[in-house]
């Protein structure tokens, strides 16, 4: 009986792994791009909760500022602390993604304006 469980449950997985792998190209995330200010969350902005140096970028969006988290990858690891002491004028091109209400971006490539 347990051998029995194991398959169908291996073969549920193996099922579920090609349809989330079969997912078609228009789902994908979309690049966008956003212009904006570099920041540091802790130093410049201030952001409770927050305890290490965490590059964001400020948009302003419909009249009010939006804040994206920068996630760290190859492209943005030459901003590490770069806007600790002041913002940088950027676009910054990638994919957005938002959980728990916040933004997230991931860069391909980040432009000083």
């Amino acid at each position: 009986m347990t051998m029995l469980l194991r398959t169908a449950a291996a073969v549920a997985c193996a099922g579920l792994l090609s349809l989330a792998s079969s997912t078609p190209a228009s789902d994908a995330a979309k690049e966008v791009t956003v212009t904006g200010k570099l920041a540091c969350a802790m130093c410049i902005l201030k952001t409770p909760g927050v305890k290490t140096c965490t590059n964001v970028v400020v948009v302003k969006e419909g009249g009010k500022d939006v804040v994206y988290g920068l996630a760290d990858n190859a492209v943005t690891k030459p901003l590490t602390m770069a806007a600790c002491e002041k913002t940088l004028p950027v676009k910054v091109t990638g994919t957005v993604a938002e959980a728990a209400g916040k933004k997230t971006i991931t860069a391909s490539k980040v432009e000083k304006t």
